[in-house]
């Protein structure tokens, strides 16, 4: 229920603010300290509807709310205090748009007459996240001149356009001081007029439909009759496992092979051609993928890059299809760019027999999950490469697996088999920062309904996230953060960057010596050095255990993984056929 009397009007409109909010059905907020956002912290506190997170560090606030959104498949907002409080919440929008998560940053600003005049803490904040949010509300300062329909209005408004376009808005409140309660209180009743209806009731002021339909630009159902077909399946966000996995069944009626990228969260399949980056290496894989008449990718933003060049190569009809019109073709090379849901889009495909070539893709699959095997003994047992394989059976079934950015998401696609273990996977792969990763960790861990969460992440990607490690004691279920320390970018190793190895390691790996045990310390976290294969087993088996989180760290020689994985291509390469 309102409360029609308040010290100032500034607290009247936080009130609103949040009570619509709550209303529109946004119920988890994400909060950083601060004085000019005291309106809408007061009122998010004190509804009983709105679940809120606190964090000191608003970078790393802004990354919790990404999870948290990531998971619980709905809007989360994020409340900030004006200035560069607010401009640190940018690399987290970015990465909330071209990951198309539901974000709502709701800031508040200095007054309009404090700004461009050296009054502290003002900063222009209009358009501060200029292209990377759907839309952006500049709300005029909080007044009883302004009419309270027209907040709630404005508010429905913006709400239902992020909603419809998968994207983060940004909300702009300024306040004028006062804005602590005192004493003295003021009776609204009379300016509340106006939505007199609204404050007898539980629903949002005003209804914005969301609903709307793409046209397929096909007067008759796509022929696959008698072609040799390949179906993709890359990240899709919004999709339901099960719309995934009826793609998975359709490609097999067909009798056509499916590549499964690990962001897919449905490489579990034992009909997946789980190795398809590698064998990308061999000549004669490569002329068998090129025979395909038609290609369907479902989703963008696929990891490997391998593929992606084998796209840009291939030559025959090639379908990209993803739910949101925005372009996820990075080769540009797409004919075909149809915005709709899978199950809508294979109503559009004829119900004629495709030509099944399926099994040289599984003969081949077969094949190089044997030579990996064989070759194993030329590789350390323990490694990044052999962990990740191994996480692929420890991890248990149904629960999450976070993979950071740079070598752990790359180790994954390429060499991890998860067939039978059905993992729910996350990434932040929409900017691919390496900034954030914990603390999104954090944020997917909190919301979802799984037993337990891991999180993959190298050390420089730690280092940029070590304030989150404040974050973690919110958990209360298995959460194990696997630490890959190589000293630095080891992934620069990978690249062709000129020059003497003193300038690789000074100016792009840039090696710190650092452990993570003593930060752990600081923040009282289970922390474990791991050294081998079986010590990483029965440490991560025994963190299982504990409803908490744990760091597991595991230190690898700097250039271990990258000269490995170069060495299993140049075989590859060289390899007639396998």
């Amino acid at each position: 229920m309102i409360i029609t009397t308040h010290s100032n009007i500034n607290l009247l409109w936080g009130e609103l603010i949040i009570e619509e909010l709550s209303r529109l059905g946004i119920s988890k907020i994400c909060i950083a300290p601060g004085s000019r956002s005291t309106p809408l912290t007061i009122a998010a506190a004190s509804n009983s509807n709105i679940r809120v997170y606190q964090h000191f560090d608003e970078r790393g606030l802004g990354f919790l709310a990404l999870g948290l959104a990531k998971t619980h498949g709905e809007m989360v907002a994020i409340i900030t205090t004006s200035g560069t409080a607010v401009a640190n919440l940018l690399p987290a929008v970015v990465e909330a748009q071209l990951s198309k998560v539901h974000l709502l940053v709701l800031s508040a600003d200095r007054p309009i007459e404090l700004i461009d005049c050296g009054a502290n803490q003002a900063i222009k904040q209009t358009n501060m996240f200029a292209n990377y949010v759907t839309d952006a509300l500049n709300l005029p300062t909080a007044s009883t001149e302004v009419e309270a329909n027209y907040l709630l209005k404005s508010l429905d408004v913006i709400i239902a356009k992020g909603r419809r376009f998968c994207g983060p808005i940004h909300i702009n409140a300024p306040f004028k001081e006062p804005f602590y309660p005192s004493d003295e209180q003021t009776d609204f009743s009379t300016y509340l007029s106006v939505v007199n209806d609204w404050l007898k009731c539980k629903s949002p002021f005003s209804q914005q439909s969301n609903t709307f339909t793409w046209q397929v630009d096909h007067q008759r159902p796509l022929n696959v009759a008698n072609k040799q077909g390949i179906i993709i399946i890359g990240k899709q966000a919004g999709q339901s496992r099960e719309s995934k996995l009826a793609l998975q069944r359709w490609a097999k009626q067909q009798g056509w092979p499916v590549f499964c990228d690990c962001q897919s969260s449905v490489k579990d399949s034992s009909d997946n051609i789980h190795f398809y980056d590698q064998l990308l290496h061999v000549h004669t894989f490569k002329a068998l993928f090129n025979q395909a008449d038609v290609i369907f990718q479902f989703g963008g933003q696929l990891i490997s890059k391998r593929l992606l060049q084998a796209i840009n190569e291939y030559c025959g009809d090639y379908f990209l299809i993803d739910d949101h019109s925005q372009n996820q073709d990075p080769n540009h090379v797409s004919a075909h760019h149809i915005a709709m849901k899978n199950r809508q889009f294979l109503q559009h495909v004829d119900n004629q027999q495709g030509k099944s070539w399926v099994k040289p893709f599984t003969d081949c699959n077969e094949k190089m999950a044997q030579w990996l095997n064989d070759s194993q003994h030329q590789r350390p047992d323990f490694s990044e490469l052999s962990v990740s394989q191994k996480l692929a059976e420890l991890t248990p079934q149904g629960s999450c697996l976070f993979l950071g950015n740079s070598m752990p998401v790359r180790l994954f696609d390429m060499f991890a088999k998860v067939q039978g273990n059905p993992l729910e996977v996350h990434t932040n792969r929409g900017a691919s920062g390496i900034d954030g990763l914990l603390a999104t960790f954090t944020g997917m861990s909190l919301a979802s309904h799984v037993p337990c969460t891991t999180l993959v992440i190298g050390d420089t990607s730690l280092l940029h996230d070590l304030n989150s490690l404040a974050l973690l004691k919110y958990l209360d279920k298995p959460s194990i953060i696997v630490v890959f320390n190589n000293d630095g970018g080891a992934i620069f190793n990978l690249l062709p960057i000129p020059g003497s190895i003193e300038l690789r390691e000074q100016h792009y790996q840039l090696p710190h010596g650092l452990t993570f045990e003593y930060a752990a310390k600081m923040f009282a976290i289970d922390y474990q050095t791991v050294k081998s294969m079986a010590d990483f087993e029965q440490h991560y088996d025994h963190a299982l255990s504990k409803n908490k989180a744990c760091i597991l760290e595991l230190n690898f020689p700097a250039n271990e993984t990258t000269d490995l994985v170069k060495n299993i291509s140049h075989q590859l390469q060289n390899l007639a056929a396998l």
